[in-house]
């Protein structure tokens, strides 16, 4: 009978210790998380030759060694465009420190995997919006826009815009 007892209690400590060893995460991914942007006080990532800050939400190293990159969007809904180039910028600016080949854009409800290509890749696909960021951050007023009616119905300043879809 203390036999069977203690053969139960072992498998349960097994079980348990697998639970907790950090394998399973809301985004599906068989690893470990390595990294996570706790807030305004974790250090950006900086790719001096692009001018590229960023950081993602996590980074996950999956079992055969690939560093995955992660953005989270609290919402329901799906991934729009800007949610995968603050994804890719981030990843330009984890290579300076890590390898990351692929990312995942996550909301509550859809997941986007986002294959990576080069750094160069990732430049071409992102310097007109890094060239409108730094425009902005000069004080100068972007002169594109893109109005749809689905960005200006989620818009914080949509009562105060003369620009309306």
């Amino acid at each position: 009978m203390f036999e069977v007892f203690l053969t139960a209690a072992v498998i349960i400590f097994i079980v348990l210790i697998i639970r907790g060893s950090g394998e399973q995460n809301p985004f599906d991914i068989k690893g470990k998380e390595i990294w996570r942007d706790e807030g305004k006080h974790t250090k950006a990532f900086v790719n001096h030759h692009y001018q590229i800050v960023g950081k993602p939400d996590h980074i996950f190293e999956s079992h055969s060694g690939e560093i995955i990159a992660v953005e989270f969007k609290s919402r329901k809904g799906r991934v729009y465009e800007s949610d995968i180039v603050q994804t890719l910028a981030s990843c330009l600016a984890l290579r300076s420190e890590m390898d990351v080949q692929r990312a995942l854009v996550c909301t509550q409800t859809t997941k986007v995997e986002l294959n990576l290509g080069s750094d160069q890749d990732l430049w071409e696909r992102i310097q007109g919006y890094a060239f409108q960021v730094k425009t902005a951050t000069q004080g100068q007023v972007i002169q594109e826009y893109r109005p749809s009616i689905a960005k200006c119905q989620s818009c914080s300043v949509r009562a105060h815009c003369w620009r309306k879809s």
